[in-house]
């Protein structure tokens, strides 16, 4: 009788070199992903760096004028370029961009903008802005760049991939990068002990010209005539009550870009509005008085109803924007000692009760945040965003 072979237990041969190849193809794949992600993840740092630097040098042209921003494009298009990737190919940025670094829940539409790139920290967004004239330019405080390497494309076009093609992947992948800086004036300041505020319309000219040097009133009436306004500072209604806490420096007070404060013409408030410490009554004058001469950066504000400075007034809440710095330069009211001559620009109130302040264009009055908001006051290093 003829015996039977017994199974030995181990594969056929063949099957361990078809094993084996499979197992190869697959390390070979993960060390082809491993190697060129690798890679890829050095060039998109290669490209961020050129792009940080951009936007940086480019931000530093912005001063609030026209004649900044084309520097401003140069300088971010030349920084970039002085980078390269994989050692030898030079940045290219593909996209270049002007416009405002804006706090969440505004709509770029309210700076003449629309938004672009990605959301920066805690709901910011770049908002692009097209014009170049002078309303635009005091509005653009932040510049974005863009740097890719993508198949097709200037400066080296898509990174190599040295491994992919192995296992049927493309020899190249795209990359990309972006990066937005930011300058201007601040954000945020201590309250000023004036409690008042000014249209972002009124500091410019019918042609988008800051009015450097030109005066505006203030009064205790609601006259239709181009001046500031009042407020607490707060989203309380502006009050005596309210005035005179201000008035009198009670508790610390910090305001915020886009902060929302209520507004008043003067229609309500009184001559004699606040009672002094010791227990005296002094008049409008006597507590305003005391600034003439002074410098103080005062809230500028921008209301939804788009009426603009001469037909708006100032009535209801405003978003703050920026600051710009003011001087008191008159204090009148007519029962007073020393009466302006006739012809004082308070005369048209009805209470002839008012106080004239000027507009100082770029006073540099020691304030210190960090981001863009209204040019007429004073600028800043610029700073990486996004």
């Amino acid at each position: 009788m003829a015996r039977r072979a017994r199974p030995s237990g181990r594969p056929p041969r063949g099957a361990t070199a078809v094993l084996v190849a499979i197992v190869l193809v697959l390390l070979l794949g993960f060390l082809a992903l491993a190697l060129d992600s690798g890679h890829l993840f050095s060039v998109r740092g290669e490209l961020q760096n050129a792009v940080d630097a951009g936007a940086l040098a480019g931000a530093l042209d912005l001063d609030g004028t026209p004649a900044g921003l084309d520097p401003a494009i140069a300088a971010a298009t030349d920084f970039a370029a002085r980078h390269e990737t994989d050692s030898h190919v030079d940045v290219v940025a593909n996209q270049i961009e002007l416009g405002r670094w804006t706090p969440p829940g505004r709509d770029c539409a309210s700076y003449g903008g629309v938004a672009s790139g990605q959301t920066g920290p805690r709901g910011y967004q770049f908002c692009r802005i097209d014009a170049r004239d002078a309303v635009a330019a005091r509005r653009i405080n932040a510049v974005r760049v863009q740097a890719a390497r993508a198949e097709g494309a200037a400066g080296g076009g898509g990174a190599p991939v040295f491994l992919h093609p192995f296992v049927g992947a493309s020899a190249t992948a795209d990359v990309a990068a972006e990066a937005v800086a930011a300058r201007g004036g601040p954000v945020s300041q201590p309250c000023p002990h004036a409690p008042l505020t000014i249209r972002d319309d009124c500091l410019e000219d019918g042609g988008g010209s800051l009015r450097c040097g030109d005066t505006y009133t203030i009064g205790l009436s609601a006259a239709t005539v181009d001046s500031a306004g009042w407020t607490t500072f707060t989203s309380d209604d502006v009050t005596n009550e309210g005035i005179c806490s201000v008035l009198q420096g009670n508790g610390a007070c910090v305001l915020e870009e886009d902060q929302l404060i209520e507004t008043g013409n003067g229609n309500q408030l009184s001559s004699r509005m606040c009672v002094a410490p010791d227990g005296t009554n002094p008049s409008f004058c006597e507590w305003f008085g005391r600034f003439i001469g002074e410098d103080m950066a005062i809230p500028v504000v921008q209301y939804d109803d788009a009426k603009g400075c001469y037909s708006g007034g100032y009535s209801g809440p405003a978003r703050v924007v920026g600051f710009a710095t003011f001087r008191i330069t008159e204090v009148y009211c007519k029962h007073a000692a020393a009466i302006p001559p006739e012809g004082s620009p308070c005369a048209g109130y009805a209470t002839d009760q008012c106080i004239v302040i000027q507009f100082i264009c770029g006073a540099q009055i020691g304030l210190g945040a960090p981001l863009g908001a209204w040019w007429g006051t004073t600028t800043v290093q610029p700073q990486l965003v996004r």
